[in-house]
């Protein structure tokens, strides 16, 4: 097992996040309008955030909305899938449990596809060349 520093770890962990510094917002803050600093105090809240947290846990499977996830230009997975899935979970599932299951049973579908794919025999003929 391979020790790692604390900064090691949490540069591997949040690699890519883009991190808003002060003065960058100082600057925004100037060239908005005034409301824009309302909206933002508002969101960041810990009202608003509990009103989020209210929200998620009350809403039905059936009200969730999903898009299209793509691959190359073409549907992978149609929302009317995803859809589907979330709604033949139990009514009575956490939305974090939600989303992780929708996720494993994507995942499942994902490596049956592939499986599927690497059978056919485009792969076999690429794969001689």
């Amino acid at each position: 097992m391979r020790q790692v520093t604390l900064a090691e770890f949490l540069s591997a962990r949040f690699q890519g996040l883009t991190v808003e510094s002060l003065f960058e917002r100082y600057e925004s803050d100037r060239q908005n309008t005034q409301l824009t600093p309302a909206i933002r105090d508002f969101q960041e809240s810990a009202d608003f955030m509990r009103q989020v947290d209210d929200y998620c846990h009350q809403l039905p499977a059936d009200q969730l909305r999903f898009t299209n996830i793509v691959f190359n230009g073409e549907v992978f997975f149609a929302k009317e899938v995803i859809t589907k899935i979330a709604a033949a979970l139990p009514k009575a599932m956490q939305p974090a449990d939600r989303f992780l299951a929708i996720k494993n049973t994507l995942i499942k579908r994902l490596k049956h596809r592939i499986d599927d794919e690497a059978q056919a025999g485009l792969v076999n003929e690429i794969i001689d060349q």
